[in-house]
């Protein structure tokens, strides 16, 4: 391995192990000085293992860059197994302490598993590959109604007249009548 590569392995781990630690960092954090003895070595051993996984996740994630690189299926599907391996550390340790292996042939906890793992995969190759491109937007842009030949005045579009000139009357039939343009058609 090439100092270059190192320096990615290295910067992959560090970004792995923060993301996938810091929720547990900040509950650790948050429950220093009124927390039970018992309470805070969860919340440190919640924090070490999120932050091993993610660590764990940055290298598969470094081993797989010639599969990213190839195609956007192999991008995609190097983000999901990555989140995949960060799930099935997180498991394995809930196992190892005592959860009840039984639960994890249930199929709607598998189906859980596998599907919130891919969503969450496919949500981090999308927003790379937006960071990549520079888009640092945080959403479609907001689409606001824009009248024709409105005057502005600030940022608000007023009608030229006052609604109550130009409204049409309101129907006068006792059966039923449309309220919008839309319900006509």
């Amino acid at each position: 391995m090439n100092v270059s590569t190192l320096g990615t392995l290295a910067r992959n781990m560090a970004i792995g192990a923060l993301l996938a630690s810091v929720r547990a960092l900040g509950q650790l954090a948050s429950s220093a000085r009124n927390a039970t003895p018992a309470h805070r070595a969860f919340h440190v051993q919640a924090a070490v293992t999120l932050a091993v996984s993610g660590a764990l996740a940055g290298v598969l994630f470094t081993a797989l860059g010639p599969l990213r690189r190839r195609s956007s299926m192999g991008n995609y599907a190097a983000w999901i197994l990555t989140v995949y391996l960060i799930l099935g550390v997180v498991v394995a340790v809930g196992v190892i302490h005592g959860d009840d292996v039984a639960l994890l042939k249930e199929p709607a906890i598998i189906t859980f598993l596998l599907g919130s793992g891919a969503a969450t995969g496919i949500f981090c190759a999308r927003f790379a590959a937006r960071r990549a491109r520079g888009d640092y937007s945080r959403g479609p842009p907001n689409m606001r109604l824009k009248l024709p030949g409105a005057p502005k005045q600030g940022r608000i579009a007023l009608p030229r007249q006052p609604a109550f000139l130009s409204a049409a009357p309101p129907p006068r039939g006792r059966g039923r009548c449309a309220r919008s343009l839309s319900a006509i058609r």
